[in-house]
């Protein structure tokens, strides 16, 4: 909306590319413009210096921030299941469902967590096969992540020894209970600075 309110359609593109290039939150648009920004980059004689200045005390907005609104998600169409029940609809089998759209692929769902982490697109992704599991190993190791059904003590454990520094799966992925109560306990005893997150 502040860009609409400029006139001047080389002074509103001259803002909408800083913006772009320099990550700027709203407020800093707006500081920017309230300061005459593009009078002075115009007036300056040396704008190299002007702009590096600008760079370095502008304030940015960050992929995570950026990302972790829940329109940029939605307009992806990554998006969670909408579950919902009704008091007389819910039973204790309900607590198990999926909250994870069905047509969700494994690489959907490794592509929502590389960007919900920051972790860019083009970063070397592997696909190995532990215990007869999926495993997902994007950048070396950093992040990994299972999305396969009934996985094991033995897939937890393995990918435990590895140390990632993220580790991601489903809610509905661990094969029973047994492996749900000693899913932390596995991550403590191998690695356990590991983030881990469920989706």
């Amino acid at each position: 909306m502040l860009l609409a309110n400029l006139k001047d359609p080389l002074k509103r593109a001259f803002y909408e590319q800083e913006t772009i290039c320099g990550c700027w939150t709203v407020s800093e648009l707006d500081r920017q413009v309230s300061s005459q920004y593009y009078e002075r980059m115009g007036l300056s004689k040396d704008k190299k210096a002007l702009q590096r200045l600008t760079a370095k005390t502008a304030q940015q907005i960050t992929p995570r921030e950026m990302l972790h609104n829940p329109v940029t998600l939605e307009f992806l169409g990554m998006e969670q299941q909408d579950v919902y029940y009704t008091p007389s609809e819910f039973n204790e089998q309900k607590l198990f469902d999926d909250n994870i759209k069905p047509d969700r692929t494994e690489e959907d769902l490794l592509f929502q967590t590389m960007i919900e982490l920051g972790i860019e697109l083009s970063a070397k992704i592997e696909k190995h096969s532990i215990a007869g599991k999926t495993v997902w190993s994007v950048s070396g190791g950093y992040l990994m992540a299972c999305f396969d059904e009934d996985v094991n003590e033995t897939t937890i454990t393995e990918i435990a020894r590895q140390h990632p520094y993220y580790f991601v799966m489903r809610d509905s992925s661990l094969a029973n209970d047994q492996v749900a109560d000693n899913f932390e306990q596995i991550w403590e005893e191998y690695s356990k600075d590991t983030v881990r997150r469920i989706l």
